[in-house]
Order: structure tokens, then C-alpha cells, then sequence
């Protein structure tokens, strides 16, 4: 038979794939997924009339230099063919999830092809701020997250006609519930259900919310509800084990990196002595009791405007290549400032006598006694693109020059290097190596209302201008796919007998 050559471009964020019995014939059926050398991950193509993907299981397992076998298992009753075809996707951390109908029916066969990135590597979301008065409509950004493949937003709130938008798309959101809120939350179980029924469950699973943030940056803006927070939480989270969503999504808090006392060097990491005991600890018991994580809004871009002139170099900062800083006290050496300022959250939290990150997971991987381990995820990041930083109290604020930080270019590298980093699977620090870590870059959009100087820094984090056209490039295309591959499969059905 001639030979058959199938072209199939796996683009970025793309939808899975559907290859009808007009395009592959149904006796081709993509049996196997193998990891080679230097994680490489290879695919093997195999042609036989009976042979099918019998179990379709997410997941990497056993890798190794020979080749150990993906979470994808296959049942042979056909011949092997002594010729496959191998595709090296070099060191991309993705893997391939395949199914196929069961038995094969010529004429009928459909192979889903889905991507997802490696259970081992972070995710990347974006915060969807709506501080503006020149936003496009909810179904707009629906539309402009999916052409750029964005899988997962945080919102503050749980604006209706959001979440009505997101339906059916797949994108997971992070849901808000606001600071004003909290009091009667705390106070009232009830009300904790109340608000969790019309503000969550009255959109899930339509629309995928993964999550609640309990507030935001409580002990910054609202410190007079410092000791109701967890009340709060514990409150909505027997909300969601009453409605029979616990196991659908987390609830957390998303602090400011500004409830560490001490955050340099790293190993010197500590809590502010007003919620180290009282607030943190409760709290800290309460996700690793739930499996939830510390929501932290990390900003290196901040602290590196706010330093003594001089202390932290910009590449540094931004994550480019530099000589790295030291931690004289545990001897690792930090070569961005993110990986020391996530390293110093962790000490802190280490500090109050709580296991976290992947050292508690691989305790409690050795028996079955100890609790999971509370890790960290990212809920803010992000570089400004322009303008000045107001520095000072809310009411004595005023703008002063930002120097070379905030601009395009800056903007550009650190969120390109911060992107690239995660979905390689490179989220680990030199204190936790082997932690995973999810981000949300702030933000989706320029928000005009942010501060009512437009020169404000705070107004030029987005990644998008209002008309929805981007600031700067993601080179590559970075909430996808690292960069476009393509994807040649061949086959000569004539070499093989059935």
C-alpha cells in the first residue's frame, strides 16, 4: 500500500484533536507513549488491526533513562511492528494523553489526542482585574483567554456575568469572596452557605471554579479582621463539604509578602509578630487539614523599586543571568529574586513549627501518620510596563520615578522567563527543589482605575491593552505550548502483517 504520511500540527492551547476514519485509517492507532533519555518523552507508533489504548490514565510514571512507560497502557492482540516512529519532543514538559473506542471499528474509529502539561510541572494563570471603565465585555476576554490559550484566571468577585461567560470553556477560575464579606462569614455558618450556594455552587461544574479566595491582603488592607479570617475560611469551607463541592476546590487567602518581618536573607524568613501565632498558625493548620495551599502575592518587581540603591541588581530581579546572592546562613546560592522571597515565605512557615512544601509530602509519603504538607502557590506576580511608584500610607502616597524598572522590555522578560520557567517544570527553589508552584501573573489588562494618577506603576501591569491588543510579545507563546511543534507521523502499512 502507499505510503500514508499524516501532518498534524499541534499548535499552542489548541483543543483536542479529532482525526475521523476519513483522515486516519482505523486500523492506525497510536498505542504507546514512552520517556527516553534526558526525560525526552517519544512517542511510538504502532499499525495493527486489534491493538488499542485499553486504559486511558493521566500521569507520568517510572521515568528513567531506558524509557520507562507513561501513565498510558495499551492491550496488544496484533503483531508489532518492527519499524516505529519515533518523535523526540526534546525537553518540553508536556505528555500526550490518548484514547480510542474499544473494540476498532473501520469507519467508526475516532483518536482523541489531548495535551496537558506533566503532573510535575506548575500551571500558569492570569489575574482578570476589573479596576477600569474601558474593559471589553465578560464574553470578549472569554473569546481573547481562549485564542491565547489561557486556562486559568483569579477574579475578585464573583461577578455573574464572568462565570456565566467561562461556562462550558474549560478556563478554571479562582473565585473571590470580598473582604466586606468576611465579618459575617466568620460570625455566621449560615451565611458562609448562603453565600457559597449563590455565588459558587449556582455556577459549578458549568463553569470550572477550582477555587475560593477568602479576601485579599486582609492583614494590609483590613487588619481589624485578622482574627476572623480563618473563621471565615472554616466557615465557607464546611459550606463546600455540605453541598458536596470539597473535593472540586480549595479555599485559601491570599496574603502580601509584606506579613514577613524579616525576608533577607531567606533562612531569616519570619512572620510579623501580630499574626504569626494568632492569625498564621490557625491558618497554616487549616490548609494542611483541608489540602489546600498559601496564597501568596509576590511582587520582586516592588522590592526591587523599594531597595536601598544599589542592594539588588535588576537582572537579578528579573530573573536574567546573573552571578546569584548568597545565603550565608544555609549556604545556597539564589540567582532571582522570586526563588529568595519564596524561600523566605517557607522558612517562615517552617518557623512556626509546620512541615510545607515537598518535605512534609515526602513524609507523609513514607507513612501514613503525618499530614500533608501546606505549599505555596503564587496568586499575584507580575512586572509594570510603565510609570512611577507610589510609595508611602494610602492617604500620604505619592509617586516617585521608578528608575529603568518598569518598562516594556522588563515587563517582558521577567513574565517571558517567569512563564517558560513553570511550564518546563523548573518551579522548585534552592531550599524546596522539588516543590511544584502554580502562578497567576497580575494582570490580564491595563486597569485605569487602579490608582487615579495614570503614571502609576499599578496602572501598566496588564498584559493586554484595553482593545485587547498585547503590550508586548510572549516570545514564545508562552500560556501554551513552549513554542509550536509539528508533528509528522508516518506510517507503511504495507511492512506489517495482520
Amino acid at each position: 500500500m502507499a505510503l500514508a504520511h499524516f501532518l498534524v500540527f499541534l499548535l499552542l492551547g489548541t483543543m483536542p484533536l479529532l482525526f475521523s476514519s476519513a483522515e486516519i485509517d482505523s486500523d492506525v492507532v497510536i498505542s504507546r507513549l514512552y520517556c527516553g533519555p534526558n526525560n525526552f518523552l517519544r512517542c511510538i507508533f504502532d499499525v495493527g488491526a486489534h491493538e488499542h489504548v485499553s486504559v486511558w490514565e493521566k500521569g507520568i510514571q517510572n521515568r528513567s533513562n531506558s524509557g520507562s512507560p507513561l501513565g498510558v497502557k495499551t492491550m496488544k492482540t496484533g503483531k508489532t511492528p518492527d519499524k516505529c516512529k519515533f518523535l523526540n519532543l526534546n525537553e518540553l514538559k508536556m505528555s500526550l494523553f490518548m484514547k480510542t473506542s474499544s473494540p476498532l471499528e473501520p469507519d467508526r474509529n475516532v483518536i482523541d489526542v489531548f495535551l496537558a502539561y506533566l503532573t510535575e510541572a506548575g500551571e500558569v494563570g492570569v489575574n482578570y482585574g476589573r479596576v477600569a471603565d474601558n474593559l471589553p465585555d465578560p464574553a470578549k476576554v472569554t473569546q481573547l483567554l481562549r485564542d491565547n490559550g489561557i486556562t486559568m484566571i483569579r477574579i475578585y468577585d464573583t461577578n455573574s456575568e464572568v462565570l456565566t461567560s467561562l461556562a462550558n470553556t474549560g478556563i478554571k477560575v479562582m473565585v473571590m469572596m470580598p473582604n466586606e464579606d468576611i465579618a459575617a462569614a466568620a460570625a455566621d455558618p449560615s451565611y458562609a452557605l448562603q453565600w457559597v450556594k449563590k455565588n459558587v455552587a449556582a455556577y459549578h461544574p458549568t463553569t470550572q471554579i477550582h477555587g475560593i479566595a477568602v479576601g485579599n491582603e486582609v492583614f494590609k488592607w483590613r487588619p481589624e479582621l485578622n482574627l476572623r479570617l480563618v473563621p471565615a475560611m472554616t466557615n465557607v469551607q464546611a459550606a463546600l463539604t455540605r453541598l458536596g463541592l470539597a473535593d472540586a476546590m480549595k479555599v485559601s487567602t491570599p496574603i502580601a509578602f509584606d506579613a514577613l518581618k524579616e525576608s533577607f536573607p531567606p533562612s531569616a524568613g519570619r512572620f510579623k509578630d501580630d499574626i504569626a501565632q494568632p492569625v498564621m498558625k490557625p491558618m497554616l493548620d487549616f490548609l494542611q487539614r483541608t489540602g489546600s495551599y498559601l496564597s501568596v502575592n509576590i511582587y520582586p518587581f516592588f522590592t526591587y523599586v523599594n531597595q536601598q540603591p544599589g542592594t539588588i541588581p535588576l537582572d537579578y530581579a528579573l530573573g536574567n543571568p546573573n552571578p546569584g546572592v548568597l545565603d550565608s546562613h544555609t549556604g545556597l546560592v539564589y540567582y532571582n529574586l522570586l526563588d529568595a522571597e519564596l524561600d523566605a515565605m517557607y522558612h517562615a512557615m517552617e518557623a512556626l513549627g509546620r512541615q510545607t512544601g515537598a518535605r512534609a509530602l515526602k513524609a507523609s509519603a513514607r507513612s501514613a501518620g503525618p499530614a500533608r504538607g501546606v505549599v505555596v502557590k503564587i496568586s499575584e506576580n507580575g512586572w509594570s510596563s510603565k510609570g512611577k511608584v507610589n510609595k508611602g500610607m494610602p492617604r500620604s502616597r505619592k509617586l516617585l520615578d521608578a528608575g529603568d524598572a518598569a518598562s516594556i522590555a522588563n515587563a517582558q522578560s521577567y513574565n517571558n522567563n517567569l512563564i517558560k520557567r513553570i511550564l518546563s517544570g523548573n518551579t522548585g527553589t534552592p531550599y524546596r527543589p522539588d516543590a511544584n508552584l502554580d502562578v497567576y501573573i497580575f494582570s490580564l489588562f491595563n486597569e485605569d482605575k487602579k490608582s487615579a494618577d495614570p503614571d502609576d506603576t499599578e496602572n501598566h501591569f496588564g498584559l493586554f491593552y484595553p482593545n485587547m491588543q498585547k503590550v508586548y510579545e510572549f516570545t514564545p507563546s508562552v500560556f501554551k505550548l513552549l513554542s509550536p511543534l509539528t508533528f509528522i507521523f508516518t506510517f507503511d502499512r504495507s511492512s506489517y502483517s495482520k
